[in-house]
């Protein structure tokens, strides 16, 4: 800082306890690397993260007025708050809980589907939802599974959803949805919900307020924005378990069910019911060919109230989500990815029922739609426990994941 700026003594504490924080956190990074990281993208994880720091740790350094420090260390508060949780990320991806023989199979698929070489973290987490941590590295894909489920193979298929996440974001599709849903929510307000949107606006109706002041009145335009960021918000969700099934077809059901049921009994504006999402989910398999589970719609509950502003936005998403479903599909048949093969799932699952695994290169989707068939088709005759035949179909996918990436190392080294 120069000029009085300089002389103030709130900005030179401000400016040192910024500085010691970004410090202390490269420090970390530092002690993180040294700690034995089973990835390679673990340590470009980490260049990213050191990088970030490095940048906000200058931008600083070289504050030279009030404003500019006071936005840069601000800046770096939101730099922190972003390189911390990918950072407990990089530290638990080595832990042994992970399922380390899935993480090459999802790295290849990662990187086919968003086209690409983005370092690929796959790691536990302390939250019981699968997470994707989205931030300022577009270019980063950070998975978190379930510290208790982690190490379940059966349920990889969930990464399909957080990678939803990543693209939708990455290629900025609510900007690109933004205008047609806004205008579905305008006329839908109009032709449809004026008195309830009246309703909750009491003031509107003692103004004299008219439709054509929708898009005229600057507060009022504010909270339509903020109606369509709602319904974009749960496009999203649609669109990541409609690329997660075209990526992992039935398994995706089975893997859904398994950690969700009965789902959530409330409803946020922002999020759709789990009963909506599987109803979707039903149609999309239909259409593609993809068998539901038994009695998957009656596994989950129905939310115990739904407000009349959520029936109004539910009524905009409903026309919408046939197109994220579709725009799924277009982005994984671009990438050219292996669908399911129902005749190799058939011949895999029946090698898990003899307790061996497949012995040959097999596609990730192939492999985890055989372990839950097998789970389903075999337990019974099996004469094993069902929570110890789960485990045994888990173990073998495993292995058959292993080994499969055994056959196309081997191929590959045989070409060159």
């Amino acid at each position: 800082m120069t000029g009085n700026d300089s002389a103030r003594p709130a900005n030179t504490l401000m400016q040192n306890q910024c500085i010691a924080r970004l410090r202390a956190t490269a420090a970390e990074i530092t002690r993180v690397r040294g700690s034995g990281l089973v990835y390679q993208d673990a340590e470009r994880t980490l260049d990213l993260l050191q990088q970030s720091i490095q940048v906000q740790s200058e931008l600083v350094a070289d504050a030279c007025t009030q404003s500019t420090l006071e936005e840069a260390c601000a800046a770096s508060l939101q730099v922190l708050s972003w390189v911390l949780p990918v950072l407990g990320m990089v530290v638990r991806s080595s832990n042994l809980r992970i399922a380390f023989e899935l993480y090459p199979p999802l790295k290849q698929l990662t990187n086919r589907l968003l086209a690409d070489q983005s370092p690929v973290l796959l790691s536990s987490d302390w939250d019981y939802y699968p997470t994707t941590l989205l931030g300022l590295h577009c270019e980063l894909v950070v998975i978190g599974l379930p510290a208790t489920e982690s190490s379940n193979a059966l349920l990889i298929p969930l990464a399909g959803h957080e990678l939803g996440h990543h693209l939708w974001s990455k290629r900025q599709y609510a900007i690109t949805l933004g205008s047609s849903v806004t205008s579905l929510l305008l006329q839908k307000i109009r032709n449809e919900y004026w008195q309830q949107f009246l309703s909750d606006w009491p003031g509107l109706a003692v103004a004299n307020v008219s439709k054509a002041d929708l898009e005229q009145l600057p507060e009022y335009r504010q909270h339509v924005r903020r109606m369509a960021d709602r319904v974009v918000r749960q496009l999203e969700e649609y669109f990541c378990d409609a690329l997660a099934l075209e990526l992992f077809a039935e398994s995706y059901l089975h893997a859904l069910r398994y950690l969700t049921l009965p789902g959530r009994t409330e409803r946020v504006e922002h999020y759709p019911s789990m009963q909506s999402r599987v109803h979707w989910l039903r149609i999309r398999s239909n259409q593609r060919g993809i068998t539901v589970p038994e009695h998957f719609t009656d596994s989950f509950s129905m939310p115990r109230t739904v407000s009349a502003g959520l029936t109004l936005l539910d009524s905009v998403v409903e026309p919408i989500v046939p197109e994220v479903q579709q725009l799924a599909k277009s982005i994984v048949e671009g990438a050219k990815l292996p669908s399911r093969d129902h005749s190799c799932v058939e011949r895999i699952a029946d090698k898990f029922a003899s307790f061996a695994p497949q012995d040959d290169e097999q596609s990730l989707t192939d492999i985890i739609n055989a372990g839950w068939l097998a789970c389903s088709k075999y337990q019974s005759e099996s004469g094993v426990d069902p929570e110890r035949w789960r485990e045994i179909m888990n173990q073998l996918t495993l292995k058959t994941c292993e080994i499969s990436r055994f056959h196309q190392k081997t191929a590959q080294r045989s070409v060159t």
